[in-house]
């Protein structure tokens, strides 16, 4: 029994370890934000490089995306500004 326990112990302890978040790269992975949001699951982070994405792009209540840096990603979506 104490056995079974220390196995469960660690299982749970590990278990979330197992569980990680994907990293797509645009445009490495996927060649616009809006593929890489759309190809998204759960938790999965999109990493944008550095430049100009000229697309308007709707984001999941649950996806992540990063840019660069402050002012290195910039999402031109057309509008005026």
């Amino acid at each position: 029994m104490k056995k079974l326990f220390t196995i469960l112990i660690v299982y749970f302890a590990f278990f979330p370890l197992l569980l990680h978040a994907i990293i797509i790269r645009v445009p490495q992975d996927y060649p616009t934000i809006q593929q890489g949001i759309d190809a998204a699951n759960g938790g999965d982070i999109v990493v944008v490089a550095p430049g100009t994405y000229n697309e308007e792009i709707i984001l999941k209540a649950d996806g992540v995306v990063r840019g660069a840096g402050e002012g290195l990603s910039i999402i031109d979506g057309g509008g005026n500004s």
